[in-house]
C-alpha cells in the first residue's frame, strides 16, 4: 500500500508545471565493509518540490546520484519547468531531447561561489549585479496578477542580466586571472548556467533561485544529525516517503500528527485492489480529516 501511495504522490508531482529538484546524501548501513573497515555508504536521496501544489516528494535508488535515477524519476512526458542548481544531470533538461521541459538555474548558487571571493572587486561587482535583480524582485506587489509581473520582469531584468554577462566575459578573458582561481571557476560556472539562468522572466511564477527546495532539504540534514543512518536501502526508501508525507504536510499546513493517525486508520480498511483516485485523495494536499 504504501508503493501505491509513492507511485500516486509521484504522478501528482509530475503534474504540477513548475518543478525544484536537489538531492542529499544520508548514511546507509550495508553488509559490505568499506576502506576503513565500515558498513557503511553514502547514499543520496533525491527531492522533487511541485511548486504550484506545494508537495514534495523525496526519492531514493540503492543510494545512487546517477542521471538514470534523475531521468526515470521524471520520465519522458514531463512538460514544465525544472529549476535546479548546476550539477551536470539536470543540464540535460536544456537539449533538444526534452523540447517540452525549461530548465531555470539558480541565482544563489552562482551568488555563494562570488561570495567565497572576499576583497576581489570583479567578484563584489558580479554579487552587486545579482543584488540588483533581487531588489528588483522585491518590489513586486502582492496584489500584481501575473501579467504585470511578467512584463515587469521583461523591462528590468534584460540590462543587468547583460551587464552581467559582459563582466563575466570579461573576467574569462582576462589573462590576469588564472584559469583555475576561484574567480575564473565562479565565472565559467556561472556562464554555462547563464541561459538557463535567464529563464525566469519567461513566467511570472518563476523564481530566480532554488531556495524553496534547499529549505526543505534541510531536514534531511537534520535527520543525519540526530537519527544518523539508515538502517539499509529498503530502509532509506521507506524514510524517503515519510519525510514526503511529513513535509508536504508541513507545506499545507497540516498537522502531521493528525494526518498521519488518519491517514493510517484509513489505510486500514483499503482494499487492495482500490483504484489511484482513492490513494490520490490520501496525499496532503487533498486529504481532508474525517470526522
Amino acid at each position: 500500500m504504501m508503493d501505491r501511495l509513492d507511485k500516486v504522490m509521484r504522478t501528482e508531482i509530475l503534474g504540477d508545471t513548475y518543478l525544484c529538484m536537489d538531492e542529499s546524501y544520508h548514511t546507509i548501513l550495508i553488509k559490505e565493509k568499506n576502506e576503513k573497515g565500515k558498513g557503511v555508504r553514502k547514499g543520496y536521496i533525491w527531492a522533487a518540490l511541485a511548486n504550484e501544489k506545494k508537495l514534495i516528494q523525496y526519492f531514493y535508488h540503492d543510494g545512487s546520484r546517477s542521471g538514470e535515477v534523475l531521468n526515470n524519476y521524471i520520465g519522458e512526458e514531463y512538460k514544465g519547468a525544472i529549476q535546479s542548481d548546476g550539477l551536470v544531470h539536470y543540464k540535460i533538461y536544456e537539449t533538444d531531447k526534452y523540447p517540452d521541459i525549461i530548465r531555470l538555474s539558480c541565482f544563489q548558487h552562482c551568488k555563494r561561489k562570488f561570495l567565497d571571493i572576499e576583497g576581489d572587486e570583479d567578484a563584489a561587482q558580479i554579487i552587486d549585479l545579482i543584488n540588483q535583480l533581487y531588489r528588483k524582485e522585491h518590489l513586486i506587489e502582492e496584489d500584481w496578477n501575473p501579467d504585470k509581473r511578467l512584463r515587469y520582469r521583461k523591462e528590468y531584468a534584460p540590462p543587468i542580466l547583460k551587464q552581467l554577462k559582459r563582466k563575466l566575459l570579461e573576467i574569462q578573458s582576462n589573462p590576469e586571472i588564472p584559469p583555475k582561481s576561484p574567480l575564473s571557476m565562479a565565472a565559467n560556472y556561472m556562464l554555462h548556467e547563464y541561459d538557463a539562468l535567464c529563464n525566469y522572466i519567461k513566467r511570472a511564477e518563476y523564481k530566480l533561485d532554488n531556495n524553496a527546495i534547499e529549505l526543505c532539504m534541510r531536514y534531511i540534514s537534520l535527520s543525519r544529525k540526530n537519527s544518523l543512518f539508515c538502517g539499509s536501502h529498503a530502509g532509506a526508501k521507506r524514510s524517503a516517503l515519510i519525510y514526503s508525507l511529513a513535509c508536504s504536510c508541513r507545506l499545507q499546513g497540516i498537522n502531521t500528527f493528525e494526518y498521519f493517525t488518519d491517514v493510517l486508520n484509513r489505510m486500514a480498511s483499503i482494499s487492495p485492489n482500490a483504484s489511484d483516485e482513492v490513494y490520490r485523495e490520501l496525499l496532503p494536499n487533498y486529504w481532508k480529516k474525517q470526522a
